[in-house]
């Protein structure tokens, strides 16, 4: 009996509990949400300042070849082509940026309508004159390669440009003789300047035949040593 009644009063307990539980269950609120996390702020990021390219870098050649006459006319015409460049650089797109590119080329193109080469004597100082061309070219097509490419405009939109620069450069040499001017290294501008379009080419010639008209020639009378080194120049 005793052990009925224990029995009977444990499981009252347990009722008790499990309806307390229940009721404890049913009375719970609901949970409380979250509080709701501002979005970040937005970053504005300013626009990335545009600086002009940098100045064109003029590598010399390891070596020249030739004689020592015409090597020192080679160091000569080098270094007036990287001073001229330089400066004209510093007073152009590296104060305006590529906005400048044009006036850059431009002032090169007087430039070549005053520079004057050596006076020829005789003998070896023919040397020292093609020495002096070749050097002052060279620099002035790196140039002028260095600027268009860090302006993002290497080909150009037509062969005028080109030709005037090689009409002008050529024109300073009429005080030589034919033969000193069929001695001449001339090169094209440099690689792809035309873009592949074959009539910027053609253009170039009839531009620098038009350029040379201030020093007196015609498309008529133009030696055949000019007319050669035009097209030289003018190719791609």
């Amino acid at each position: 009996m005793k052990s009925t009644k224990t029995c009977h009063r444990i499981a009252v307990i347990l009722l008790g509990t499990l309806a307390m539980t229940s009721a404890n269950a049913m009375g719970k609120k609901a949970p409380t949400p979250d509080p709701e996390v501002p979005a970040p702020p937005v970053v504005v990021v300013p626009p990335p300042v545009v600086t002009p390219p940098a100045p064109p870098v003029v590598v010399t050649p390891p070596s020249q070849s030739g004689s020592v006459r015409y090597r020192e006319g080679y160091e000569m015409g080098e270094r007036n082509g990287i001073l001229i460049s330089q400066r004209i650089y510093d007073r152009t797109i590296a104060v305006g940026g590529c906005a400048d590119l044009d006036a850059y080329q431009d002032a090169l193109l007087r430039v070549n309508r005053a520079v004057k080469p050596p006076a020829l004597g005789a003998g070896s100082e023919t040397e020292l004159v093609r020495g002096f061309f070749k050097g002052y070219l060279d620099s002035l097509r790196k140039a002028i390669e260095g600027s268009r490419n860090g302006c993002g405009r290497k080909a150009f939109t037509s062969g005028s440009y080109a030709g005037s620069f090689y009409g002008s450069l050529l024109c300073q040499m009429t005080a030589q003789t034919e033969d000193v001017v069929s001695q001449l290294e001339v090169v094209h501008l440099y690689d792809d300047w035309t873009g592949g379009v074959v009539d910027h080419s053609r253009e170039c010639v009839t531009q620098a035949v038009n350029e040379m008209s201030a020093c007196g020639f015609t498309a008529a009378t133009l030696p055949g040593a000019y007319l050669s080194s035009l097209e030289s120049g003018c190719h791609d």
